[in-house]
C-alpha cells in the first residue's frame, strides 16, 4: 500500500488512511451530518486510479479527484471538464489544466474521476484573515483580478440556458452559439446541454426566456412535490399539526401568477442581465489561489455545476468582499423580513434592482430544503409591492387571507427566536446556513452550541415553550 498524504488548506501535510480517501473530510456538519457524509462517501478502486494517474502524468504535480455527486454523475463530470476547458481556451481564465478524466462509473476505477494539475499557489482564505499577511494594496490587486475575470464571464453571452459539454458527449447536439461569436473551430467543440445542478435536474427541456426559466423552476418543484412529498412537521408552525404538500402547491400556483414581477429590465448600466451567462457557482476565498510571494491571483478552482443562466438570477460575488451595509442586507439574510429599506426611494436604480429581483431563487427545492417559509415571505413581499413592481399590470392576482397572514406572522415570530443564534454562529464561528463547520473547529463549535442550546431552552417560561425551544433549535448537539 502506498503512503497516502493529504494537503490541507493551510498547506500542511498529514498522513491518512485509505478509507479517508473515500470520505468527505473538508467539513463537518451541525445539521444532518450522518446523511450529508453518507451522500458524499464514494468507494473506488485506488490502485486503478493510481494507474490512470501514472499513465496520464509525468513527474509534474497532479491531483486525482473522484467525483461523489448526487445528481446524474456522467453529466456533472462531463460538464465540469468541458466548462473548464472552455474557460481556459476561450476566455483565458486561469484554471488548473485537466490531464485525464472519465464520466463513466463502469471504468476500472469504479467512479467518475478527474486528474488535473495541482492548483498553483495558496488558498486566498489562508491570507485574507489578517492585514499582516495580506496588506490592503495586495487585496486591491486581487480584487481587480477577480473583477477582470468577472468581466470576461459577463461579456460572453450564450444562446441557451444549460451547461456546457463537449459535442461528442451529447448525441445529435448542435455547435455552441455565443455573442460575441467565437471561431468556428471553438464553437464546434462545445454544445449547450442539460442543467446538472441538483436543484434543476429534470431532463433536457430547454427554455428560451428569463420568465420561462423562472416558471420552469416552479413546474419542476411542483412535479417533485406531487411525486415524492408527504406531510411533515414544521415545529415553527405547530407542535402537533403537520404541514401538507397541498399548501406548498398552492404557493407555487401563486408564485406562477407573480412571475412578471420577478424579471428585471434587460439592461442595467448597459449590461445585458437577461441573456444566458456562465458564472462561478461558489466563489469563496478557498476556491481562489494566489502566489504567496507576489500575492497575484494564480488560479480559480471548483467550477462543478457552473450554469448558463440569466445573469440577474445567477450572479453572486465573492463573500469576502461583499458589501454588508444597510442598503443591501435586506435580502442577503434569509432570517430577515424582506421589506424595502427606509431610504428605498432615494436609492440608485441598480440598488433598487438588487432588492426587487432577489425573489425568484426561493422556489427551487423549497420543499426538500425546508424553505417554504422563505418562499411565502417573498410572495408576501411581492404582493405588498405589486403596484410598485408592476405599475402597468392589473391588480395583484390574489391576496393572502387574514388566517394565512396570522399563520405566517406566528411562524416568523418563532423563527425570530433562533435567527439571533444562527447569526451568532455564522458571524463568530464561520458556521454556514447549512450547518457546515471547518473540521479543525468542529469540537469547539459544538461545545459552544451545547451551551447556547441549554441557555435557549432554559429561558422558556413554561413546559410548552420549553418543548417548542427543543424542537426548533437548529443545530445537533
Amino acid at each position: 500500500m502506498p503512503l497516502l498524504l493529504a494537503v490541507k488548506n493551510d498547506n500542511t501535510v498529514e498522513t491518512i488512511s485509505e478509507d479517508d480517501l473515500y470520505k468527505y473530510t473538508r467539513h463537518r456538519w451541525a445539521i444532518n451530518e450522518s446523511s450529508r457524509l453518507k451522500e458524499r462517501y464514494l468507494k473506488f478502486n485506488l490502485h486503478a486510479l493510481l494507474e490512470a494517474a501514472v499513465a496520464a502524468c509525468s513527474s509534474s504535480g497532479a491531483r486525482s479527484s473522484p467525483k461523489p455527486v448526487r445528481w446524474p454523475s456522467f453529466y456533472t463530470t462531463a460538464s465540469e471538464v468541458a466548462t473548464r476547458t472552455f474557460l481556459r481556451d476561450a476566455l483565458s481564465i486561469p484554471i488548473p489544466r485537466i490531464i485525464a478524466w472519465s464520466g463513466n462509473r463502469s471504468n476500472a476505477v469504479g467512479a467518475e474521476f478527474i486528474i488535473e494539475e495541482k492548483a498553483v499557489g495558496e488558498p486566498l482564505g489562508n491570507l485574507w484573515k489578517s492585514l499582516d499577511t495580506l496588506p490592503m494594496n495586495d487585496r486591491m490587486l486581487i480584487v481587480d483580478k477577480i473583477l477582470e475575470i468577472e468581466k470576461k464571464l459577463a461579456s460572453m453571452k450564450f444562446a441557451q440556458f444549460g451547461c456546457l459539454y463537449f459535442r461528442e458527449d451529447i448525441p445529435n447536439s448542435n455547435p455552441l452559439q455565443t455573442n460575441p461569436p467565437l471561431s468556428s473551430q471553438m464553437l464546434n467543440r462545445f454544445t449547450m446541454g442539460p442543467l446538472v445542478s441538483n436543484e434543476f435536474w429534470s431532463g433536457e427541456k430547454a427554455v428560451a426566456t428569463p420568465e420561462q426559466f423562472i416558471k420552469a423552476i416552479a413546474e419542476n418543484e411542483r412535479n417533485f412535490i406531487k411525486e415524492y412529498a408527504t406531510p411533515r412537521m414544521n415545529y415553527h408552525h405547530s407542535l402537533i399539526k403537520p404541514k401538507t404538500p397541498h399548501e406548498m402547491l398552492s404557493m407555487i400556483d401563486r408564485y406562477l401568477q407573480l412571475t412578471p414581477a420577478m424579471v428585471p429590465a434587460q439592461f442595467t448600466k448597459g449590461v445585458d442581465i437577461h441573456s444566458p451567462t456562465l458564472w462561478h457557482p461558489d466563489l469563496h476565498p478557498n476556491n481562489i489561489f494566489v502566489d504567496p510571494e507576489t500575492k497575484y491571483l494564480s488560479q480559480v478552482i471548483d467550477w462543478q455545476s457552473a450554469l448558463s443562466l440569466p445573469l440577474f438570477y445567477d450572479y453572486h460575488m465573492l463573500t469576502a468582499i461583499k458589501h454588508h451595509g444597510p442598503a443591501l442586507t435586506v435580502l442577503d439574510n434569509p432570517n430577515s423580513w424582506p421589506e424595502p429599506p427606509e431610504n428605498y426611494h432615494s436609492l440608485s436604480p441598480d440598488e433598487k434592482t438588487y432588492i426587487d429581483n432577489a425573489i425568484g431563487s426561493w422556489i427551487q427545492s423549497a420543499w426538500s430544503n425546508k424553505k417554504t417559509f422563505f418562499l411565502r415571505r417573498s410572495l408576501v413581499c411581492i404582493a405588498n409591492r405589486w403596484k410598485e413592481l408592476c405599475p402597468d399590470a392589473d391588480p395583484c392576482p390574489w391576496v393572502f387571507t387574514e388566517d394565512e397572514l396570522a399563520s405566517y406572522e406566528h411562524e416568523k415570530e418563532t423563527r425570530g427566536y433562533v435567527s439571533t443564534f444562527l447569526a451568532y454562529f455564522q458571524d463568530n464561528w464561520g458556521v454556514s446556513m447549512d450547518g457546515s463547520i471547518e473540521v479543525g473547529r468542529f469540537t469547539e463549535v459544538r461545545a459552544e452550541m451545547k451551551l447556547m442550546r441549554a441557555h435557549f431552552v432554559g429561558s422558556a417560561d413554561d413546559e410548552e415553550e420549553k418543548e417548542l425551544a427543543e424542537k426548533i433549535w437548529p443545530h445537533e448537539v
